[in-house]
């Protein structure tokens, strides 16, 4: 084997390491978009999911107010009802100890809608308090999920940037040599000393 042949097979070997190299670099950077990818689209997935369970809690909350709110009807009906019989029960003795007069039976009643107004206020705020907190953690989950991704997105950015400014200086460095190996060649073809062919 010649050196012109020997050198032909050292940069052939290298050249091969090299490309084998890049080869394993690109599948892994494919493994690696591959593996971003899924993981963005589980990050929204999990919005998705978290955005589904505030809702279904809102609604849970919903059934709950107007199932009080049909009881407190309920609940005024049979008031009003008890009322109704105890006024037209004549069939029982009067006794003028426990007598009521339909003032007392008014200003119960006003007092009876006093109370459920109030507690129908109650549950209206309570519901607006456990809305917005549903609202306000939404906000905040969102705000933390997309900061999250920029960042992350950044990161790969500056990798992506950084692996492919290492991969130009490779090929920088075996494209100088690859000139360098050329210009020895010439130089002992042409019996000139290298130095003047490189230089």
């Amino acid at each position: 084997m010649t050196f012109e042949e020997m050198q032909e097979h050292v940069f052939n070997l290298s050249m091969n390491k090299y490309i084998k190299d890049l080869e394993k670099e690109a599948k892994e950077a494919a493994i690696e978009n591959k593996w971003t990818a899924q993981k963005i689209k589980d990050g929204m997935q999990q919005e998705i999911d978290e955005k589904v369970r505030a809702r279904q809690l809102a609604q849970e909350n919903q059934v709950l107010v107007k199932r009080q709110i049909e009881e407190n009807k309920n609940r005024r009906a049979d008031t009003r009802r008890s009322f109704v019989e105890a006024a037209s029960a004549h069939n029982f003795p009067l006794f003028t100890e426990t007598f009521i007069s339909q003032d007392e039976v008014e200003e119960y009643r006003k007092n009876l809608k006093v109370q459920f107004r109030a507690e129908l206020d109650h549950q209206a705020k309570t519901t607006k308090v456990l809305r917005n907190m549903l609202v306000k953690q939404d906000k905040e989950y969102a705000a933390k999920k997309l900061a999250d991704n920029l960042t992350n997105m950044a990161k790969d950015h500056e990798k992506d940037h950084q692996t492919k400014r290492d991969k130009s200086q490779e090929m920088m460095r075996v494209w100088d040599r690859d000139i360098r190996l050329k210009n020895i060649k010439l130089a002992i073809l042409s019996g000139k000393d290298a130095s003047e062919m490189t230089g």
